[in-house]
């Protein structure tokens, strides 16, 4: 997907939502941008589509953008989603060589603040860290819930040990 242009990545979203009309399910768009300017007008169209097709439940997921070098920078790109998303929204803790991975207290603070929005938490960084910030996530009263990104067996271990709620 991230090959696809702006305007490219909003008509799928809108045939995606309306193909799921009147289905019970929860649809879930991925608003990361390379960087802020292109999260907004993500986020903004879902809004959009989320008035126009009522009867679709919708999610946010989004990822740290392309030209974040800092946790500030993280902070305020999702500061910035904050002020547009009126649904919840899974931080993604996916990142480049350049990007630095969301620090669990910064996935706190986030939730904390906007507790409507955040605290779900799809963990895809790797190696054995992963499994030590999972437990940190699952162990903190303010994230609601950690999805584990490393497939079905990786999961069966990290729900098992520390309670990770599926696959994204």
């Amino acid at each position: 997907i991230d090959l696809l242009t702006v305007e490219e990545r909003k008509n799928s979203f809108e045939a995606l939502v309306k193909s799921f009309e009147h289905r019970p399910t929860v649809v879930v768009l991925g608003c990361q941008g390379r960087d802020t300017r292109e999260m907004e007008s993500l986020a903004r169209h879902v809004e959009y589509l989320a008035d126009k097709y009522p009867s679709v439940n919708l999610a946010i997921a989004s990822r740290p953008p392309h030209d974040a070098r800092t946790q500030d920078d993280i902070y305020r790109y999702y500061l910035s989603l904050a002020k547009i998303a009126k649904r919840p929204v899974i931080i993604q803790t996916y990142t480049s060589e350049k990007v630095p991975i969301p620090e669990t207290s910064l996935l706190e603070r986030l939730s904390r603040e906007y507790p409507s929005i955040y605290g779900w938490i799809k963990e895809e960084t790797g190696g054995e860290d992963a499994n030590a910030r999972m437990r940190a996530e699952t162990s903190s009263k303010s994230i609601k819930t950690v999805f584990s990104a490393w497939g079905s067996y990786g999961w069966l271990y990290q729900h098992r040990q520390f309670g990770t709620r599926g696959v994204v």
